[in-house]
């Protein structure tokens, strides 16, 4: 998959070939079937990839910071249609140096500044709270997401 840092989410039941060789998906950050013959690969590097998965649907996304504030999880869990979604949490880098530009006003605009330490003229962000952990942690990922059907995160 070419990642590009959006909110494209392709359903990979359409068009896909009994061929063995790998197919590549362009531009798109989120991945979605219900085939049990595909596997389904996202790069992470800094980025968070999530795993979901339903009685029907399995899926993974790319998301990072911009995919996040954009709904990247909004549009992945649109294709879940159970009460039942379950996702697992990769590993991300969890915290950065950012500048105050339009990635730290679009944050700051959608959630506050509470995920960002001042110091030494730096502006560090932290996707983990150091205050509530846990708490914080879910909320980022997924209570303001506004999708209440996330029923379980495995951490």
């Amino acid at each position: 998959m070419k990642q590009i840092h959006s909110t494209n989410v392709v359903i990979m039941d359409a068009n896909i070939t009994e061929d063995p060789d790998i197919q590549w998906v362009q531009n798109a950050d989120g991945l979605i079937t219900e085939k049990k013959n595909i596997a389904l690969g996202a790069y992470g590097a800094d980025c968070c990839i999530i795993a979901f998965w339903d009685e029907k649907n399995i899926g993974i996304c790319h998301a990072g910071w911009r995919g996040f504030l954009n709904g990247i999880l909004e549009q992945m869990l649109k294709h879940f249609e159970t009460e039942k979604v379950a996702c697992h949490i990769g590993p991300f880098l969890h915290s950065f140096e950012i500048q105050r530009d339009s990635c730290y006003e679009s944050i700051v605009q959608k959630y506050g500044n509470k995920y960002f330490e001042y110091t030494s003229g730096k502006i560090i962000f932290h996707f983990k709270s150091r205050k509530q952990f846990l708490k914080n942690y879910k909320e980022f990922l997924f209570q303001l997401t506004t999708v209440p059907r996330l029923n379980t995160v495995l951490l």
